[in-house]
């Protein structure tokens, strides 16, 4: 299957471009082939294909990232905290949370769903409603990680965490944003969605073939820039 069915491809030559009509679509640009997202939880581009040389006869040119903008408010940190203490009543299984936001209400629900577990894996039925914002995990007294089931997993376009280490005083914390399919932009700081993330430490959850696209986990520099909407 072509990376552009059914979606379109812009070619960058300067100025202004609307953001996608339906949930994505790439722009090639003088950098490479940007993937750009946009639903009514979050909106975000990513470099997916870097080009290191210079495209020439195309007429390219550099597209400016836009930052990752969270459309609902952010996430209390009780919520956290009170999925870390249920993840520590059972630290011998992994689990699966789900954040979810009511529009109606404008309050945020955690959620439980059906779920098959083991020391090393947990087996549940994707829940594919649209407020849902935040699919989480435990990996117990595992270091957080994103495993090649996560990735079999995580293909929508709504940000993923994994808890690891969740018996510790400082559990650890995963965070990564979907782009529908499998791209994904690697250590959002989780300030983004949550209020307060204590007493979790985020950690960098980068696969090592990618870390040559990323900064160190703290200092986003030019890469990408990270706002909440107002």
């Amino acid at each position: 299957m072509s990376l552009f069915a059914n979606h379109p491809l812009f070619i960058y030559q300067g100025g202004q471009v609307a953001r996608p009509e339906f949930k994505y679509d790439y722009l090639l640009g003088q950098q490479g082939i940007v993937k750009r997202i946009d639903n009514h939880l979050v909106s975000a581009d990513h470099l997916i294909v870097p080009i290191s040389g210079e495209l020439t006869g195309l007429g390219l040119k550099t597209y400016s990232l836009s930052p990752i903008l969270l459309k609902v408010p952010r996430i209390p940190g009780a919520l956290l905290q009170h999925v870390l203490e249920d993840a520590r009543r059972n630290v011998q299984e992994e689990f699966m949370y789900y954040y979810k936001y009511d529009p109606a209400r404008q309050e945020w629900l955690v959620l439980r769903p059906q779920q098959s577990r083991s020391s090393h894996s947990v087996r549940f039925e994707a829940d594919m409603d649209p407020w849902i914002v935040v699919d989480c995990h435990s990996h117990n007294t595992m270091r957080a990680f994103w495993s090649p089931t996560d990735d079999d997993d995580e293909l929508d376009g709504r940000f993923y965490t994994v808890m690891g280490r969740v018996e510790s005083p400082a559990p650890q914390l995963g965070v990564r944003l979907g782009l529908y399919g499998r791209y994904w932009i690697y250590d959002v700081p989780a300030e983004v969605l949550f209020e307060d993330i204590s007493p979790f430490v985020q950690v960098p959850t980068v696969p090592s073939h990618l870390g040559h696209m990323y900064p160190p986990l703290g200092e986003l520099g030019d890469y990408y820039f990270v706002e909440q909407q107002r």
